[in-house]
């Protein structure tokens, strides 16, 4: 669902991978690459690190100062390594409340 939203906003989106991490989705607006999001059902205790470890390693390899996690339910704003980590629920994203591009 969040992949197709992002096309239907005529984003162009690229998966990332480094050497230790991974982002679901690198978004390009024009020329300029403008966000990464990682999509999780549920944050967890066994997946909260890995997922915020692969949106940093994201954030910091294209210099964005913020980066999303979209998940089914949870609302919070979270501060890691210079980066402002906006957690946000699919539906708020999907309504258009969570500008994600």
């Amino acid at each position: 669902m969040v992949c197709n939203a992002l096309i239907r906003k005529g984003l162009t989106i690229f998966f990332f991978r480094d050497s230790n991490n991974e982002c679901d989705f690198i978004i390009k607006k024009g020329t300029k690459i403008s966000g990464a999001v990682q999509v999780c059902y549920h944050l967890t205790g066994e997946n909260t690190k890995r997922e915020i470890a692969g949106l940093l390693s994201a954030c910091h390899s294209f210099n964005l100062k913020t980066g999303y996690i979209i998940t089914e339910q949870t609302s919070r704003i979270i501060e890691e390594e210079g980066v402002e980590i906006r957690i946000v629920p699919i539906v708020e994203y999907l309504l258009g409340f969570a500008n994600i591009d």
